[in-house]
Formats: structure tokens, sequence, C-alpha cells
């Protein structure tokens, strides 16, 4: 039976004077408006705008690690026994942990990590690591070692974090600037995240960015030797020291995207 309200409200609907109220679901138009805030407000908002430091959302995710189930799925090394890599709640770029590293006392320490994973079907594919610079961190790495059954190509993008200077590396091997950021610096809540984009096809550097700075590179060619490996791609990072000083950063969701535009 058709109630005189629900008539009512049914031509309200239809002539648009019934507005969605805040904390109900984008459809709703039985309920008054009214000053209603909710969790939901916030979290809406949050999943439309982002946060001022997010993750590049671009690319279709095909594998992340956030760390709050220990290191699964990746690989971790020290260049020393004297090293430390381990699980930490002292900091965290989402979730209640990150991973902590610290290079020993001496020249060229470092600490890495490496996921591995099937030969990529083609197009452009991106890898993004989020971290939080330490005492004494020189240089962090975002590795991409793409193995075709015939050469190894090395993806490497470097952030000198003394002079704010990234760069890539091209053949020879050398590394060529392609840009510099102001120099990152450390705060309870400030992480930063590092992304590398290559072109699978024509086996190029396509763009790397930091915290959102993008830095297009024009097809640049990256440094390749022969292998005759399986075709497969390892993909990670690492840091060193600077001098001959203990070195400490954090390491946060690492996540591997293809179908980049």
């Amino acid at each position: 039976m058709v109630t005189r309200r629900s008539f009512i409200v049914w031509v309200l609907g239809l002539l648009g004077g019934c507005h969605m109220p805040r904390g109900l679901p984008d459809d709703s138009n039985v309920v008054k408006k009214g000053f209603i805030y909710s969790l939901s407000d916030d979290a809406e908002l949050a999943a439309r705008l982002g946060g001022l430091q997010g993750i590049d959302r671009m690319g279709d995710v095909v594998f992340a690690q956030r760390f709050e189930q220990g290191f699964a799925g990746m690989f971790f090394w020290k260049e020393n026994p004297a090293c430390e890599i381990l699980l930490s709640s002292n900091f965290a770029r989402s979730g209640g942990v990150s991973v902590y590293m610290a290079t020993r006392l001496a020249a060229n320490s470092y600490c890495s990590w490496v996921r591995g994973q099937m030969y990529p079907l083609g197009g452009y594919c991106g890898a993004e690591q989020s971290f939080y610079p330490g005492n004494n961190m020189n240089d962090l790495f975002m590795l991409y070692d793409l193995y075709t059954g015939a050469r190894w190509y090395q993806f490497y993008l470097r952030y000198r974090h003394t002079t704010g200077v990234l760069s890539v590396q091209v053949p020879g091997p050398a590394y060529v600037p392609i840009g510099t950021v102001p120099v990152l610096f450390a705060s309870n809540e400030l992480w930063h995240n590092m992304k590398l984009v290559v072109d699978i096809d024509n086996l190029v550097y396509v763009r790397a960015l930091i915290d959102g700075q993008s830095f297009l590179l024009g097809g640049v060619a990256p440094y390749s030797v022969g292998s005759l490996l399986s075709p497969h791609i390892n993909v990670g990072g690492s840091f060193y020291n600077v001098g001959a000083l203990k070195a400490e950063t954090y390491l946060d969701d690492f996540i591997l995207t293809q179908n980049e535009p």
C-alpha cells in the first residue's frame, strides 16, 4: 500500500529535492538531510583524496608487502653478520611494523632486499618502496633486474641522501644524474616514497618518482650484460652507509605493479 509519506518521498526524489545526507550511501534519498558526521565520512574522504604523502596509485598491483606477517615473499641479506635486519614497531608507514636495517662500522657496508617474480608479460612495470632515512645513510637504491634468457638488464635508481641527487645506471656502467630533490629528512610521521617504472617491451627506463615528484627518462637504456638464466625478474633495493659509520633506515610498503600508464 502506498502511504502519504512514501508518495511524498518518491515525488521529492524525482524533483531532486532530497539530497544525499552525510554518512549514508550515495543512492540514499529517504532520510532528512542533517548535520550527521560519522567515521564513514572521514573514510570516504580519505579514499577519494588520498594522503598528503600517499603511495603512487598508477598501475595494477601484482605484489605488496607491508611486513605485518614478517618477511614472507621477500629475501633480505646483510653484507656482514654485524649488520642488523629485523622487524620493528618503532616506526611504520602503514600498519604497525616496518623493517629496521643497520650497517656495521666499516666502509661500504650495506643491507639489501629482493623479491623474485616471473617474467612480466610486457608493457610498463613499476616498483615502489617507502623508507624512513635514519642516521648516516648515504645511497639508497631501487633495483629492477630483468633476465630475458640472453641478457641481464640492470635498471637501477639511486638516491644519494647526502646531496639529494637522483641518478640511474646506464651502459658503462655509470650513473647519470636525472634530477635533484631537497635532502629528505626523518620525522616520526614522515615517510618517503621512491618508485621506478621501466618499459619491458623496449627495455628502457620510463620514469622515476620520489615523494610524488616525477622525472621522465625519455627512453634511456640501462646497463646490461650477457646472462643465460631463465627469464624472470628480481626487484628490490639496498642502502649504504656514509664513510665507516653505522647507518640506519626503515623500509615499508614494498609494491610491484604492471600496466603502468
